[in-house]
């Protein structure tokens, strides 16, 4: 009757049984969930839920070995704010960052909660100080690197860009950059970023600059210089493209994943390209 929270594991190539993490018996509305792993193995998770009557962030982890704990509401502020969208990294100490969407003022804003490796959740904190309200019906990202900085993307509402700001190993947060090099007033959403070890982002979203969403692309180097934006597949067909996930590997290879209208068959698809390390993207597959 509502929607509910499971967690399936593939070890060695075989799926285990499904498994419920959320503890709310009734029938209620829990979804979105976003997952992370520390590298010793332990699982976080968090989703939104709406147990308390409006959408709220709760967590669980479970681990190595064990059993999911019991759900802890993460995000703080009360009434009937609503709390959507949440993304979840962990660094390799076991540190957790989750982010999220919050319009506990008017319109949404971007917010975050740091976890230490003890588990304890410090105070959450506003990240869009100056770039006004967040896109609310688009997902935001987060990424942490080896030394512990945090790297998170969202889109903005009106007029519709999407930035990137950088946690510092210190816990600060600094300026927002916008990455979308074209200012005009296309629609661009649902942006996800990857890290690698080295610091330099990867950073991809849903772009309609040439009248039809798009896949876009920019890539920041550790010093912080950004690229130029670019397609991830080049296309005149004017097929449809969004929802967007990245990934990149140890040896800095990037590997991107959307919805795509395939020209084929006008149905919509799961496609894929690859980036190697400092080159070009592959034709979608």
């Amino acid at each position: 009757g509502g929607s509910e929270i499971f967690v399936a594991e593939r070890v060695d190539g075989v799926w285990s049984a499904d498994v419920n993490v959320n503890d709310y018996p009734l029938w209620i509305e829990q979804q979105a969930p976003a997952i992370a792993a520390d590298p010793l193995g332990n699982v976080t998770l968090v989703w939104q839920d709406t147990r308390g009557g409006t959408d709220d962030i709760y967590f669980a982890e479970r681990p190595l070995g064990g059993a999911w704990s019991t759900n802890t509401r993460v995000g703080q502020s009360g009434g009937a704010a609503s709390k959507r969208w949440p993304d979840f990294a962990v660094d390799a100490e076991g540190g957790g960052y989750a982010l999220w969407i919050d319009n506990r003022s008017e319109g949404y804003d971007l917010f975050f909660r740091y976890r230490t490796p003890a588990g304890v959740w410090q105070p959450s904190e506003q990240v869009n100080l100056s770039t006004g309200p967040v896109l609310g019906y688009s997902r935001v990202a987060i990424d942490v690197d080896a030394a512990g900085r945090a790297y998170a993307v969202w889109a903005s509402d009106v007029p519709f860009d999407v930035y990137f700001a950088v946690r510092s190993i210190t816990g600060t947060w600094g300026l927002e950059e916008r990455v979308n090099d074209d200012i005009g007033s296309a629609e661009r959403c649902d942006p996800d970023i990857a890290v690698d070890d080295a610091g330099n982002a990867y950073v991809i979203w849903s772009d309609s600059r040439d009248d039809v969403s798009d896949i876009f692309f920019a890539y920041r180097s550790a010093s912080g210089v950004w690229s130029s934006n670019e397609k991830v597949h080049p296309d005149a067909s004017g097929d449809y493209q969004a929802v967007p996930a990245i990934t990149v590997d140890a040896s800095s290879n990037a590997y991107a994943v959307w919805e795509d209208e395939s020209s084929l068959d006008d149905e919509v698809d799961i496609y894929a390209a690859v980036r190697p390390a400092n080159g070009s993207w592959s034709p979608r597959e």
